[in-house]
């Protein structure tokens, strides 16, 4: 499956994946979430809108998506 070979995803890291992180921390945005440009970067924007979810959801805030913040993200994204 493709959680088995999950990296954490940070700062300077791209491709499809930071696209999918980007979406879906646009889709659940609000509360303080910023909403941020959809260029599969993962720039200073997209991690502190990960900061800012992961404070929301009372985890420490890295800034950086690991499997955990994935699995969080994709659940909010999926009740959307």
């Amino acid at each position: 499956p493709f959680y088995d070979n999950f990296a954490v995803i940070k700062k300077g890291d791209s491709g499809d994946i930071v696209y999918f992180i980007q979406i879906m921390l646009n889709s659940v945005g609000g509360s303080g979430i910023p909403i941020i440009i959809i260029d599969g970067f993962y720039g200073d924007e997209t991690e502190n809108a990960v900061k800012k979810y992961q404070s929301l959801r009372g985890v420490t805030p890295t800034g950086e998506t690991d499997i955990f913040t994935w699995n969080m993200l994709a659940e909010s994204y999926s009740a959307k």
